[in-house]
């Protein structure tokens, strides 16, 4: 659900309460927990998005999407 709602609604916020129930539900699938990552860095929560987006390389450290992601935010957070 949490990707319909982001890409075609854009209703982030129901996506990441989407996504945070999937998390909560599987915390070891990195689709969700890049998911949840994507959706806390629309809201303007970089710090949670980070922390999670690491979380999804952890998981999965060969997924060029998550790496993406990765290499996003490590721009948006100087590190």
């Amino acid at each position: 659900m949490g990707p319909l709602q982001q890409l075609v609604d854009y209703y982030w916020t129901g996506a990441n309460a989407s996504f945070q129930r999937a998390i909560a539900v599987e915390p070891d699938n990195p689709e969700g927990v890049r998911g949840a990552a994507y959706g806390a860095a629309e809201l303007g929560r970089f710090g949670e998005a980070f922390s999670l987006v690491r979380r999804a390389v952890r998981l999965d450290p060969l997924n060029a999407q998550i790496g993406e992601n990765f290499v996003r935010l490590s721009t948006v957070m100087g590190s």
